[in-house]
């Protein structure tokens, strides 16, 4: 087994954890469709449809992950110049930090989309908190910093590495 199988077990892992989440937000969804009580539930409509919500993009994010494990993998795999380890003669990607920031993306992408959708279910209790509020922006900040990790991830690790060196400016190269 190579590392590019690896990372394929590590995605397809991720989408069962994720086929678990939509097991679990079955369940909030049934308890907020039970609720009568509209003291617990402010706006019906609204904590209903973004658990639908929620549930549907973790059954996606399950289905993305197991049925096209393969080809994520390959894609994580593949050097910021988008040819294939193979065809490297230096050093191969995991050795490399900007995969290792991809990775990290990828998995805070999948865990705080399911964390903002539910806090979008929550508008239908308490949309006039101001935790709430708060809570809800830095969902969104940290869903663009997942995709930035993701999508930028060369330059974030350049930036990390930058960061790291010694204050005497010697690059080794």
């Amino acid at each position: 087994m190579n590392k590019r199988d690896l990372l394929e077990v590590a995605v397809k892992v991720m989408g069962l954890y994720c086929l678990f989440s939509f097991l679990g937000s079955i369940i909030a969804l049934g308890a907020g469709l039970s609720s009568v009580d509209s003291k617990f539930v402010e706006n019906k409509t609204i904590f209903v449809s973004f658990l639908c919500l929620a549930s549907l993009l973790y059954l996606v994010f399950a289905i993305v992950f197991v049925r096209w494990g393969k080809f994520i993998a390959e894609m994580l795999m593949r050097g910021p110049d988008g040819d294939h380890p193979a065809g490297q003669a230096a050093l191969p990607p995991h050795a490399h930090l900007y995969f290792w920031v991809r990775i990290l993306g990828l998995y805070f992408f999948v865990s705080i989309v399911g964390h903002l959708v539910s806090d979008l279910a929550q508008a239908g209790m308490s949309m006039r908190s101001m935790f709430w509020w708060s809570r809800l922006l830095g969902e969104i900040l940290q869903i663009g910093l997942s995709l930035a990790f993701i999508f930028q991830s060369q330059r974030i690790a350049k930036f990390v590495e930058g960061v790291a060196e010694p204050i005497t400016g010697a690059r080794a190269g």
